[in-house]
């Protein structure tokens, strides 16, 4: 088998492999923008969809774990 015919079925397949992430990606968004409705009811109105739409609307918690605690004798 030539290099070009395998590079060629290689580009084929890449490209069909493209294509079908594109469908599924638009059927996706599709739903995903038709349930846009329901989501917003279920929030009381506040639109999440993007993190920046609304700054005032969410609160930002720290949060902190101690991992480990290392214990050292002096003496005097």
């Amino acid at each position: 088998m030539s290099q070009s015919k395998a590079s060629k079925e290689i580009v084929e397949k890449r490209r069909k492999l493209m294509d079908d992430f594109k469908n599924l990606r638009s059927k996706r968004l599709e739903e995903f923008n038709a349930k846009k409705k329901c989501r917003l009811e279920l929030r009381d109105g506040i639109d999440t969809d993007e993190l920046d739409a609304e700054s005032e609307n969410l609160e930002e918690e720290v949060v902190e774990f101690l991992i480990k605690e290392d214990v050292t004798v002096l003496e005097d």
